[in-house]
């Protein structure tokens, strides 16, 4: 038996390490960076989208109306159960 250890600088779970920690503190720079371009895209107002005109009318299809709609005054009594509106 040789009393010679080998060198854990060299072995091939420390060098996956080192890899690992490279390829993740990469990542973290590249978040980093998007959140930057991102933050200053959002307070720069960033590309607004074109606002689009209202329509100044309307034109109906041949053969139809408009109904007008009956609304009461306290619609939200109809709607209530009589157990809610003891309570």
């Amino acid at each position: 038996m040789s009393d010679i250890l080998p060198d854990p600088q060299n072995s091939p779970a420390l060098k996956a390490a080192k890899i690992a920690v490279i390829i993740l503190s990469s990542l973290i720079i590249l978040a980093l960076i998007a959140l930057v371009v991102g933050a200053v895209m959002k307070l720069s107002g960033g590309k607004k989208p074109p606002t689009a005109e209202p329509p100044s009318n309307f034109t109906l299809a041949p053969g139809s109306a408009i109904f007008p709609a009956p609304v009461s005054s306290n619609c939200w009594a109809k709607a209530a159960s009589p157990t809610m509106a003891r309570r």
